[in-house]
């Protein structure tokens, strides 16, 4: 076990087959750059539903990053 982050973070949803995360990921990081934030630590994906269960392409993963004002 480890403690968790606490504080602001961008969160967005990825729908699909996992082989599409990295993507999801870029894209997260644009928009963290383009708010004008910048990276806090190391970003986390949480697996909303079970692969086991659920079909590929209604997969559901949270993708999140911990952020902070942009250094000037």
């Amino acid at each position: 076990m480890k403690q968790s982050y606490a504080g602001p973070a961008l969160k967005a949803v990825h729908k699909g087959s996992y082989a599409g995360l990295p993507a999801t990921f870029q894209k997260l990081h644009a928009v963290v750059a383009a708010r004008g934030y910048e990276p806090a630590g190391a970003p986390w994906d949480e697996y909303v539903t079970d692969p086991g269960k659920t079909p590929e392409p209604e997969l559901v993963t949270n993708v999140v990053q911990p952020v902070k004002p942009a250094a000037n």
